[in-house]
């Protein structure tokens, strides 16, 4: 089974980011967002971290922005290391430095997707994202194992040309094992 195409990813997003916003909408009355200081009358906020009290409100499209930026800026100054460092705001809390959890987390996960797909096979970034997404998607197992495999199967070519693809292609093997446990697929797993 091959990666999401990019409509299909933008169509994830689309559909996982109302469904962040859905999720959050109870706790999130009168509050605003706090990287553009606008409400959430128009797009709705979300939060889904270890924020408490007022802080960690933000509009998807917000922290979709803020993630893109972050990196962005490391790449320009070509600080490559602070660039990959930079990419866990796709994932992590500018605020409290804790995951984003639930639906906030797969809206950002699809977000990232969509921004780095159609970099080269093999650039570092897309492989992020990839795991990026793969790592928000804790609920959709059968999905999850449907983008991870072929990404397995990919660095595992590499890592025949790239002996320093190795720590990666093992971490992604990993994701696949506890995938493939998960579902009960024990024989599978142990012949990784």
């Amino acid at each position: 089974m091959a990666t999401p195409s990019s409509d299909q990813a933008a169509q994830k997003y689309e559909e996982a980011a109302a469904a962040a916003v859905e999720a959050c909408a109870e706790d999130t009355v009168g509050q605003t967002c706090y990287i553009c200081m606008d409400d959430g009358s128009k797009e709705g906020l979300v939060r889904a971290c270890a924020c408490r009290g007022t802080a960690g409100f933000g509009h998807v499209s917000c922290l979709v922005r803020q993630a893109q930026v972050a990196v962005q800026q490391g790449l320009e100054n070509e600080e490559r290391c602070i660039a990959l460092h930079r990419v866990k705001r796709w994932y992590i809390c500018r605020l409290c430095e804790q995951h984003y959890h639930g639906a906030v987390s797969s809206a950002l996960g699809w977000a990232c997707y969509k921004t780095y797909f159609g970099r080269p096979e093999g650039d570092h970034l897309w492989e992020l994202a990839l795991q990026i997404l793969c790592g928000s998607m804790q609920e959709d197992k059968i999905g999850r194992l449907a983008i991870l495999e072929p990404i397995a199967g990919r660095l595992a070519r590499e890592t025949e040309r790239h002996p320093h693809k190795l720590s990666q292609l093992l971490y992604v093997r990993s994701q696949v094992a506890d995938c493939l446990a998960q579902l009960g697929r024990n024989d599978a797993c142990l012949a990784l």
